[in-house]
C-alpha cells in the first residue's frame, strides 16, 4: 500500500473525511481533535483551543444537493479542555467543543453553530522517568481510554431545510470509545513523541454508524530557552485512516479513506501560560473518487498551568 512507506518516513492524531445522503457525499465534520505534545506532566492545565479545516468537493454527480453543486466545507472548532491528576499515575482530561460549520454551494450556503460531542479521557502512567536525575534518556508511557458522549447536535438542516449529512453535523448522536497509547522520550533538548488512537463508534438512533478510525503520529521536537521563557518546536507527520460508514447495516460505498499529513508546530511557555499553534498539510491521500479532500488544518491554543 502506498501509505506504508509514507508512514515509516513520517509520523498522529485526529480526523478523516467521509460522505452521505442529503448530498450523497459530504465533507468530514470532526469529533476528534489533535492533542500534539502536552508536556509539564503531573501539572494541572485548563485551556482553550481552536481548529480550522477546509474541504474541497470534486465535481461528480454525487456532490450535489438537489441540483445545487457542493463546493467547499469549512469547519471551525473551539474547545474548552482541562487536565488533572487525582493520583500521580492517573491523568484525567475533558473536552467541551463548540462548532461552526459553513458549506458553500452553487445556489446557496448553510451555516451550523452548535455544541459538539463532549469527551472524557483517562490515562494511566506506566512509565515516568521525566524527573529522574539517574537516567540520561527521559521516558514516559501512558495508555488509556476515551468516551465520547452524544451531547452534540446531529440532525441540523441546510438553507432549504434538508437534513445535512452526518459528517457535516457538530455531533454524532452516538457514544464512541477510543483506546490510546502515548510515548515520549527525550535527551537534553531533543525528544520524540509517538501516539496511536483507535476509535470504535456506536450506532445512533438514525441507524448510522461512523467507521472505526486509526489516528497515529510521530513528532520530533526540540526545546529552546530564551531568558525566562521556554519554547518547543515540533515537526513530523500524521497518519489517519477511517473505515467505511454503515447505515441500516449496509456499508456506504463513498466513505472512509486514508491521509498522511506533514506537521509543524510551535509551543511557548511563559511562566504558567502555555501557547501553541500548528499547521498540518496533506502529503498524500487515498479516498473514494467522490470524497471531498482536506486542504489544510490549522490550530491555536492557550492554557493555564497550575
Amino acid at each position: 500500500m502506498i501509505f506504508k512507506s509514507t508512514y515509516l518516513l513520517l509520523f498522529v492524531l485526529l480526523f478523516y473525511s467521509t460522505p452521505f445522503y442529503a448530498c450523497d457525499v459530504c465533507g468530514g465534520g470532526g469529533s476528534g481533535a489533535f492533542l500534539g505534545i502536552v508536556p509539564q506532566f503531573e501539572k494541572n492545565v485548563f485551556g482553550l483551543r481552536y481548529q480550522y479545516q477546509k474541504f474541497t468537493h470534486p465535481q461528480t454527480q454525487f456532490n450535489l444537493n438537489n441540483g445545487s453543486r457542493v463546493n467547499n466545507d469549512y469547519f471551525h472548532r473551539s474547545e474548552m479542555w482541562f487536565r488533572t491528576y487525582p493520583h500521580k499515575r492517573i491523568q484525567l482530561m475533558g473536552f467541551v467543543p463548540y462548532a461552526v460549520h459553513l458549506r458553500e454551494e452553487s445556489e446557496g450556503s448553510s451555516t451550523v453553530q452548535a455544541s459538539g460531542d463532549m469527551r472524557l479521557m483517562a490515562n494511566y502512567m506506566f512509565v515516568n522517568t521525566g524527573d529522574s536525575i539517574k537516567v540520561k534518556w527521559k521516558n514516559t508511557l501512558m495508555g488509556g481510554l476515551t468516551v465520547s458522549l452524544p451531547t452534540g447536535r446531529y440532525r441540523t438542516r441546510d438553507y432549504n431545510r434538508r437534513l445535512l449529512s452526518p459528517q457535516f453535523q457538530p455531533g454524532t448522536g452516538a457514544f464512541g470509545y477510543t483506546a490510546n497509547l502515548i510515548y515520549t522520550t527525550r535527551i537534553k533538548k531533543w525528544g520524540l513523541n509517538v501516539d496511536a488512537f483507535f476509535s470504535i463508534n456506536s450506532t445512533n438512533e438514525s441507524q448510522y454508524r461512523f467507521g472505526n478510525q486509526l489516528r497515529s503520529s510521530l513528532l520530533l521536537f526540540r526545546t529552546l530557552n530564551i531568558k525566562d521563557y521556554n519554547f518547543m518546536l515540533s515537526a513530523g507527520g500524521v497518519l489517519e485512516h477511517a473505515q467505511r460508514d454503515i447505515e441500516y447495516n449496509t456499508t456506504i460505498e463513498h466513505t472512509g479513506g486514508t491521509y498522511a499529513l506533514a506537521h509543524f508546530g510551535i509551543d511557548a511557555y511563559l511562566g504558567k501560560l502555555m501557547l501553541n499553534t500548528f499547521i498540518q498539510n496533506p502529503l498524500s491521500r487515498n479516498l473514494p473518487y467522490s470524497q471531498p479532500a482536506m486542504d489544510v488544518r490549522l490550530g491555536f491554543g492557550a492554557g493555564w498551568i497550575f
